[in-house]
Order: structure tokens, then sequence, then C-alpha cells
């Protein structure tokens, strides 16, 4: 389980931002298709 701190934002939910900015950014990078990215965002927003 991931680890709370203080500020009450889990370690977790860091990185997992950080790895789907990461996976946008090689997508736009490598494909320069939008359709991935707006899949990622509504099943991101959705799981929010």
């Amino acid at each position: 389980m991931a680890s709370i701190n203080q500020n009450g934002t889990s370690d977790l939910t860091f990185l997992s931002n950080k790895l789907v900015t990461l996976i946008l950014r090689l997508n736009h990078a490598f494909t320069g298709e939008y359709i991935i990215e707006r899949h990622l965002c509504q099943s991101w927003t959705l799981m929010m």
C-alpha cells in the first residue's frame, strides 16, 4: 500500500500522475496523435 503523507496525498497518486504525463509525452513525440491521449484522460478522470 502507498504511504500517506501529512498533506493527505498518496505517493501512489503522485507517481501515477507522473507516469501518465510521461506516457502522454511519449505518445505526442512518437505518434503525434491525440486519440490515445483523450482515451487516457477520460479513463483517468473516471478512476479518480
